[in-house]
């Protein structure tokens, strides 16, 4: 199971609507395109091609919807099946609130989304443990906006450091729970993440990701 590290091998993916189509790059960057750029059709998940800057671009098509379908992105990116998984965004769809640059594009990045399995490892790390960081980090980059007068870029910024802290927590809580395999237990994972959270704290962390985004 693929846990944090997105790897493409081979081949980009691109998303498509009937109108302003959207496209999702190698990179996992997602935009809009014209359809008239479309030089090569495809029945989803097949070969497309589309011109960028004049070149000629393949990829692979995920939908001819307009609207982003952030788990047939996840599946497509990874390779892996979005079933039994909570797909988590590594930075929240609520942050559109703080900063207009924070667009549904930008929150769905395929970079920028986990596959995270249900049940114990949801409810530990991603429902209590994920959502206690983002809400601390919400309180002190609202008390730094007023404070500092964080341009609009400082604060994309912050929100990407910040999501680089949330990462390491997941990685290591999942680096636990493929050791402890079949014998995990909610408790044994309450006690490994209140470490770790002990160790690495959440509000210096929150801090830190502010200061190195104003600098």
């Amino acid at each position: 199971m693929l846990h944090s590290k997105i790897i493409v091998k081979g081949f980009k993916f691109y998303l498509y609507g009937s109108v302003n189509p959207w496209v999702l790059l190698a990179n996992g960057d997602i935009e809009k395109i014209k359809t008239s750029d479309i030089t090569l059709k495809a029945q989803v998940g097949k070969e497309i091609k589309y011109l960028k800057n004049g070149q000629e671009v393949t990829g692979r098509l995920i939908s001819r919807s307009d609207n982003i379908n952030y788990k047939r992105i996840f599946e497509m990116f990874t390779g892996e099946t979005s079933k039994g998984k909570v797909i988590h965004h590594m930075i929240e769809q609520q942050m559109t609130g703080f900063v207009g640059a924070m667009t549904e594009a930008f929150i769905n990045n395929a970079r920028r989304l986990k596959g995270v399995p249900q049940g114990i490892i949801n409810d530990v790390v991603h429902l209590s443990n994920i959502r206690k960081m983002w809400d601390t980090m919400y309180n002190t980059l609202r008390i730094s906006i007023d404070e500092l007068g964080m341009t609009d870029p400082q604060i994309v910024n912050s929100f990407i450091n910040f999501a680089n802290y949330t990462d390491e927590f997941f990685e290591a809580s999942f680096r636990y729970t493929d050791e402890i395999g079949e014998e995990l237990t909610k408790e044994g994972l309450q006690e490994f993440t209140e470490n770790w959270v002990r160790n690495n704290g959440m509000r210096e962390a929150s801090e830190r990701a502010i200061e190195n985004a104003i600098k």
